[in-house]
């Protein structure tokens, strides 16, 4: 929803959505038109954009075409679980992005994670 072809970190909520012509895809379109439908109920309401989400499963090895390093924020899958009850749990209203709030270089950390928990390492590459 936030995409724009090029690094962008310390995306907050007050960062600009493009508008639905400017959306990657229709997934991402969706998105936004769901986000104003939502924010037109009276009572409360939140929305949540989990960013990065890592947990178990398969990641695949990105690679930038410019060749730069990947860097990223990663929010662990137990981070966002406890943000969705916080948010179900309380009257908050408003969009709110589920960020650790700090980057990374994805593949140093992510292979030093799953070398450490003996988990092996992914082998797909996507650019």
């Amino acid at each position: 929803m936030f995409y724009r072809p090029t690094d962008q970190f310390d995306i907050s909520e007050s960062t600009p959505i493009p508008a639905d012509r400017d959306q990657v895809n229709g997934y991402s379109r969706s998105k936004a038109v769901a986000e104003r439908l939502v924010a037109t109920y009276p009572g409360p309401w939140s929305i949540l954009r989990p960013r990065a989400v890592i947990g178990p499963g398969e990641l695949p090895l990105f690679r930038r075409r410019d060749g730069q390093t990947v860097r990223c924020d990663l929010t662990p899958v137990q981070t966002i679980a406890h943000d969705i009850v916080a948010a179900a749990t309380t009257t908050a209203t408003g969009a709110y992005n589920l960020t650790n709030g700090e980057t990374v270089e994805l593949y140093p950390f992510l292979l030093d994670v799953l070398r450490r928990l003996d988990v092996p390492a992914p082998t797909r590459r996507l650019p």
